[in-house]
């Protein structure tokens, strides 16, 4: 049938798909440069700029790499330009990450992956323990907005993760004031530990004031166990099993606790007196009582004021955790959650909760 308009004028060769695997140097110097999928060639000089030369084994399959094809009868060993980018490797590619990769210190949210997270690994979060951190890192609880780039970690947070808890090496974790110099072996102060049961009881002495009351109250410190509720501050909820709160001083037996020295620069342990074979542990801010066990460093504590518990008055800390102390997060009140606060905000001049002393 006629066309109503002339045909294309005829190709000088056939024509194929841009990235089909072809012969084309037995056409003499005209085939030079060779383009992409073309071959054959004997170096990169060989090549279109910006491509290369791959020296392929016979059959090689090259699909993977741009082309169309895979050589076959006639093409078993061609050598062909390629992409820089699609040239084989001589080993296979590592698989996919399940997430983006970052630098190492860089200050990441991870455990909203779920459990495959864990356990976090350096400036990742969010920890609530020690136990959720890789090796002999830390869960260190920073507060809003806090810098972290100063104890190795990239980032200062920011939208989004501007509280959130991370993981760090011992060394690197922040002191609420500079150190002093360097001494040349660790020091620290001698621990007399009682060995009897007592309660501890918040320190009182003239001038402080308690709820708008300069009057001396006693205070000891109680574990729950009733489910009763608990003052968090001005709010009151229901106490968790087992968590620590203010009452006022009694001889009932769960306000009587006694130390375990561990024989470790001043740390202790501090168990029920109640044969429960329970110890006071740190989870976040707040303390429970759970199953002792001495490896647990959330469960050792050590006076960080520099005096010996049998002396008193005494703060209560953690060795990882020096500038947060034992205490309760308003002015004491009957049933007031035990917490542990920044030191410097709980130490003031009048109304100071963050003392202790053991008291019977």
């Amino acid at each position: 049938m006629p066309t109503s308009t002339p045909t294309n004028p005829p190709t000088k060769a056939p024509t194929f798909a841009p990235n089909q695997l072809l012969l084309v140097s037995d056409r003499g110097p005209v085939a030079f440069p060779l383009q992409h999928c073309q071959g054959n060639c004997d170096s990169d000089n060989d090549c279109a700029e910006g491509l290369v030369c791959w020296a392929r084994e016979a059959g090689s399959e090259t699909r993977a790499f741009g082309c169309i094809g895979v050589g076959g009868s006639g093409l078993p060993d061609m050598d062909v330009c390629l992409q820089p980018e699609d040239m084989p490797t001589s080993t296979p590619t590592n698989p996919p990450t399940k997430a983006p990769t970052f630098p190492p210190n860089q200050l990441l949210l991870v455990s909203d992956r779920g459990s495959d997270a864990f356990p976090l690994q350096h400036c990742q979060g969010e920890c609530d323990s020690d136990n959720d951190c890789a090796d002999d890192l830390v869960c260190w609880e920073r507060t809003e907005g806090e810098e972290t780039r100063a104890w190795g970690c990239a980032g200062v947070g920011g939208s989004g993760l501007p509280d959130m808890d991370v993981c760090l090496k011992p060394g690197d974790m922040p002191t609420p004031k500079p150190t002093p110099a360097p001494t040349v072996s660790p020091t620290y102060t001698p621990v007399d530990v009682p060995g009897g049961s007592f309660k501890l009881k918040m320190h009182w002495e003239p001038g402080f004031l308690w709820q708008e009351d300069d009057k001396e109250r006693f205070w000891c410190i109680s574990y729950n166990y009733d489910r009763s509720y608990c003052w968090i501050g001005r709010y009151r909820s229901e106490c968790f099993d087992n968590e620590m709160y203010l009452e006022e001083c009694s001889d009932r037996y769960w306000q009587e606790f006694r130390f375990i020295d561990m024989e470790n620069g001043g740390e202790v342990m501090i168990s029920l007196e109640d044969g429960s074979g329970r110890c006071w542990e740190r989870f976040r801010r707040r303390v429970f009582v759970t199953r002792c066990d001495p490896d647990n460093q959330g469960q050792r504590w050590i006076a960080s004021n520099g005096t010996a518990f049998a002396d008193g008055p005494f703060v209560l800390s953690q060795r990882q955790f020096t500038h947060q102390c034992v205490t309760s997060d308003h002015h004491p009140k009957q049933r007031e959650l035990v917490e542990l606060h920044n030191c410097e905000f709980t130490l003031g001049p009048e109304s100071r909760s963050a003392l202790w002393g053991m008291y019977n």
